[in-house]
Order: structure tokens, then C-alpha cells, then sequence
């Protein structure tokens, strides 16, 4: 099968921090406060009640006075921008977003087409992402993320409180993320060698689920470790139900070599344990082409399974995965092992069948760029 592809990316980035709104993109925003007395019609609303507009005065700044709000009007700042006089600014919030358009073309044999079904030509946003972050005090840090191409339409992505400087546990967070397993899950979408993820991650790594982690850095950075603890699965709205349905993660890495001149060795360790709320597991995975995120008034997947297990009854399953990546110059590369145990059960007892007790799954993704 031949695959034709074609990316489009976009990324748009509006900063909003402290109480101010600023649209120089290249210029840092500080909070700026409003003198009293001087109130301006901003798009059509009143002036403040009471307030002149001030003469010759000339704006520095827009903010928002929430004591005004609920009037109907803005308030202007009467002087230069400056910090906040009170000394944090919090909360700080930035608004960010970015898509990515893609368009396919497919090619298959007759043999191919077979055996997995048309592939049939598809366009679509593949990403469609719109979040807000900041930090609600200096050692609390929040995310808002949510994506309008995915099946909820929008669906949660990640969204999570996030604590620092707990000693000695180092950091924690609370909310739906991704969990601790696999450098190209971890690795974010802006950064992936090619659009989509591999195919043993689509398959295997639970990604985001609703939970909590405890994660940090050691030996002056050139180490990590997360540990985590989630409901699964979680739906794209963040919500899980069931008696069962839990797991957890962990990871850690190193850097084995840096000599500071463009030549690196990384190497890192992942374990993953799921006990599936449906007592179900299906493993399966599309080619690297994402458009399997259709929403809930079609069900049909223009781009078939190429690896699917079909619903397997199951108490539990593991996931156990190995990563070595590295760079020399202007190139880089990356590799992953996963080893799968899965617990088969019958679906009349419940209890795991004697004959074949357990089902293991291999795979294996390397990736190089230059």
C-alpha cells in the first residue's frame, strides 16, 4: 500500500497575563492596574458611571476591573504599565493553541485491500487545540487543553492541577495527563519526528487517564521519574465508571552521555499495570495516519485497523517497555521495545483460563531524522 501525504500546521499564540491584555506577541505583558476616575467606552460600552474620560488623556493598557464588570463597562490604566503593586501578579494565565490539517491519498493491491479493507482518501483536522496555562501561585501551575477535532468535540486533553516543590516527593499532579510510559508518548505532538505517533503506541500506552502522579528530576537533571496512579480507560470527556477500572505507571530515564557538543545517549524504563473498567482489552492500531477520530454520529473508520485483537475479556494487562534514543550532530534517532501480558479470562466464570492464561504482544518502533 502506497500512502501519499500531505501536513499542514498552524500555530497561533495569544498571551494573556495577570489582568492585562496586551497583542504584541513579541513584547512580555505585565499586569497593569487601573487609576480611579477614568473610565472609557471600549466596543460599544457605557462609560463607567461617575468616571470622565479623563481629557487628553491616552491609554496605556486595557484591564478588567471586576468590580465593573457586571456594569458593563472596562476600565483604562491611567499610567505606564507596570508590575503589580501588590508584588505576584497571580493568577497568571496565557491562552495558546495550534491544528494541523491533513490530507491522504491511498494506493492498495488487490491482496492488501483484502486482507485490511479500503482504505479510502481522507482530509481533516487531525489536531484542532485550543488551552489555557498559568500558575495560581508560585509553586502551582494549572492546564486547560482541550481539542474540537478529536470525538467529543471537543475533548479533554490534558487537564491537571500541578504542584511543585514538595519536598521530598518532588512534584505532584492532579487531573487527566499523560501518563508515565514510553519516550514517544511522553514526547508532545508539537515535537514527534512525523505527525503521528508509532503504531506500539497507538497500541499499547494508556496515554491520558484521570489520576495522580508524583514526578521529577535527579543527579542535576540528567534523570527522571514519574509514578502515577488513574481510573482506565477514561472517555475523551474525562470520566470513568465501574467497580475495577484502575492502573498505574511509572518511568525513568537517563541521560548516559552528553559531551555538550551535539552527541547524546538517552536511555529509559517504563511499566504499566490496567485493570480495564469494561473487563475488556483491545489492542489495535491504525497506520500511522490518525484519522480514526470521527465523531459520534458516524461510526465508520475510512482507514481500517491494520492490528486489532477485537474486545478480549480480561482481568488484567501489563505493558513493559524498554527506550534508547541519542543524537550526533544534526541527527537523531529513537527506538522502542514493548512487551505485552495480558490475563485471558473466561467470560462465564470470570476466573483466567487454565489451558492459555496468558496472551503476549510484541512490538517494536524505531525512528530516525535528520
Amino acid at each position: 500500500m502506497q500512502r501519499h501525504h500531505l501536513v499542514l500546521a498552524a500555530l497561533a499564540h495569544l498571551a494573556i497575563a495577570g489582568q492585562s491584555v496586551a497583542f504584541a506577541p513579541d513584547e512580555p505583558i505585565t499586569p497593569v492596574f487601573a487609576a480611579p476616575a477614568v473610565g472609557y467606552d471600549l466596543e460599544g460600552l457605557a462609560p463607567c458611571e461617575g468616571e470622565g474620560n479623563g481629557g487628553d488623556f491616552e491609554p496605556q493598557g486595557i484591564v478588567f476591573d471586576p468590580s465593573l464588570i457586571e456594569a458593563g463597562c472596562w476600565r483604562c490604566a491611567a499610567g505606564p504599565m507596570g508590575p503589580d503593586p501588590a508584588g505576584e501578579g497571580y493568577p497568571k494565565v496565557s491562552v495558546t493553541g495550534f491544528f494541523q490539517a491533513d490530507a491522504v491519498w491511498f494506493h492498495q493491491d488487490t491482496i492488501n485491500k483484502a486482507v485490511v479493507g479500503d482504505a479510502q482518501d481522507i482530509a481533516d483536522f487531525r489536531r484542532a487545540r485550543l488551552a489555557a496555562k498559568g500558575s495560581v501561585a508560585e509553586n502551582v501551575d494549572f492546564m486547560l487543553e482541550y481539542d474540537f477535532a478529536f470525538p467529543g468535540r471537543p475533548s479533554f486533553m490534558d487537564v491537571y492541577l500541578d504542584v511543585a516543590d514538595l519536598a521530598p516527593v518532588g512534584r505532584l499532579r492532579v487531573g487527566q495527563f499523560r501518563q508515565p510510559l514510553s519516550l514517544d508518548g511522553m514526547t508532545s505532538i508539537r515535537d514527534v519526528i512525523f505527525l503521528e505517533r508509532s503504531l506500539a503506541f497507538a497500541a499499547f500506552v494508556p496515554f491520558r487517564q484521570i489520576g495522580v502522579m508524583l514526578y521529577d528530576t535527579a543527579l542535576d537533571q540528567r534523570a527522571t521519574w514519574g509514578v502515577s496512579a488513574y481510573r482506565f480507560p477514561t472517555d475523551v470527556f474525562g470520566d470513568v465508571a465501574g467497580d475495577s477500572g484502575y492502573g498505574g505507571s511509572t518511568r525513568e530515564t537517563a541521560l548516559l552521555f552528553d559531551d555538550k557538543k551535539g552527541r547524546t545517549v538517552h536511555v529509559g524504563a517504563g511499566y504499566s499495570y490496567n485493570e480495564p473498567a469494561t473487563q475488556t482489552a483491545r489492542l489495535r492500531a491504525a497506520p500511522e495516519v490518525g484519522f480514526n477520530q470521527l465523531d459520534f454520529r458516524n461510526t465508520d473508520f475510512p482507514v481500517p485497523f491494520f492490528v486489532d485483537t477485537m474486545p478480549v475479556p480480561t482481568d488484567s494487562y501489563q505493558v513493559y517497555n524498554l527506550e534508547l534514543a541519542g543524537t550526533r550532530g544534526r541527527w537523531f534517532y529513537q527506538s522502542e521495545y514493548d512487551v505485552v501480558d495480558e490475563v485471558i479470562v473466561d467470560k462465564d466464570s470470570g476466573q483466567p483460563r487454565c489451558e492459555l492464561p496468558r496472551n503476549r504482544e510484541l512490538a517494536r518502533a524505531r525512528e530516525a531524522e535528520y
